[in-house]
């Protein structure tokens, strides 16, 4: 038997009080995903409102329950990520959805032709289970043949697949992962896109598809598994905007405009934010309906349940939790809330 852990996690981080109405409306949610289109549900809140552990709490019903086994699931917690280029909003959806198992050969071919153009020979970012790969990057069950077989494939099938021309055009060096499904029998108009007047596209107008590319790989695969359903969740929304989400939070900010093209594209899919504020999309008229009665603030705990969470960090003293409930319910929302925001500050026109 192994010697007791140093640092055992806290029974605290088990702790689920106060936010079972809200569980509900996420459960019975993902029962009522539409065929077509997509539902969204918001929950926002202040800082320690318990919206994490809200989403934690519906992760892990989602995991260990075989009544789920109908969604696949992609989660993006940008408390882990670092805002940089755009673009890699796209590859954390991607990652998300890769996880779960599903083959993503438009996006991944379209990213790939993407990145070339845009960032030459600098290696792709990190995209689990990539169809494509440069020779030289990790990459699982890399075929010894790639390169004969890519031209045999440019050859056979130049025009259904361009990117795949333009990469044997460009360079040599990619690879494929074998243990897939041949690329020869998947027939991908949608690569077309890349190309304008037999030219192909500038790399920020390939950018700017990468939703649609992404949205034609998942509806894809439902429309050969008719029951599935998706499920997007993405968690510390608000970091998307300068502040946190408070002050100039109506900017526009390319990152949400991703994800506002991409849950467009996708069809039987359940959008899930967790935020410190409600979305500013809900007042453009494309998202007004969608977000109705959608977006859940969550209170503070009830003094009882407040008590529960108390209790079972370890702070038993009465008086010690009376101040700290008193405390907790005195203290007054963070300025800019959504509520007090005007219309007229929204980026649209």
């Amino acid at each position: 038997m192994a010697q007791k852990r140093r640092y055992a996690e806290s029974p605290r981080r088990q702790v689920f009080v106060g936010r079972q109405t809200y569980l509900r409306v996420l459960e019975e949610a993902a029962f009522d995903i539409p065929s077509d289109g997509l539902s969204l549900k918001v929950f926002h809140g202040v800082g320690g409102q318990g919206k994490t552990a809200l989403r934690t709490q519906f992760e892990r019903a989602v995991a260990s329950d075989s009544a789920y086994d109908f969604l696949q699931v992609s989660t993006v917690d940008l408390h882990k990520e670092t805002l940089s280029d755009p673009v890699m909003m796209m590859v954390w959806i991607r990652n998300g959805f890769a996880k779960a198992g599903i083959s993503l050969p438009v996006f991944d071919i379209a990213f790939a032709v993407f990145w070339q153009e845009k960032y030459g020979d600098r290696p792709l970012p990190g995209l689990l289970n990539p169809w494509l790969a440069r020779s030289g990057e990790n990459m699982t069950s890399i075929a010894t043949d790639s390169a004969s077989f890519l031209m045999e494939l440019t050859e056979q099938a130049v025009s259904t697949l361009p990117g795949l021309g333009l990469l044997i055009t460009k360079t040599s060096r990619w690879v494929y992962d074998k243990t897939r499904k041949s690329l020869l029998s998947l027939k991908l108009p949608e690569l077309r896109r890349l190309y304008e007047d037999g030219r192909l596209r500038p790399p920020a107008d390939i950018a700017n598809d990468l939703p649609y590319y992404l949205g034609v790989d998942l509806n894809r695969h439902r429309a050969e598994n008719t029951d599935l359903r998706f499920l997007l969740i993405m968690d510390e929304y608000e970091k998307l905007f300068p502040n946190g989400g408070t002050g100039e939070r109506w900017k526009r900010n390319e990152h949400d405009n991703f994800v506002r093209q991409f849950i467009s594209e996708v069809d039987g899919l359940l959008c899930v934010f967790f935020s410190r504020e409600t979305l500013p999309w809900d007042s453009h008229p494309d998202w007004v309906d969608d977000l109705k009665g959608n977006q859940h603030s969550l209170e503070s705990l009830s003094r009882d349940d407040a008590a529960k969470w108390l209790e079972a960090c370890d702070i038993s003293d009465l008086e010690i939790q009376e101040a700290i409930i008193e405390a907790s319910q005195n203290s007054s929302p963070s300025a800019g809330a959504s509520k007090n925001a005007s219309a007229t500050d929204s980026v649209y026109p």
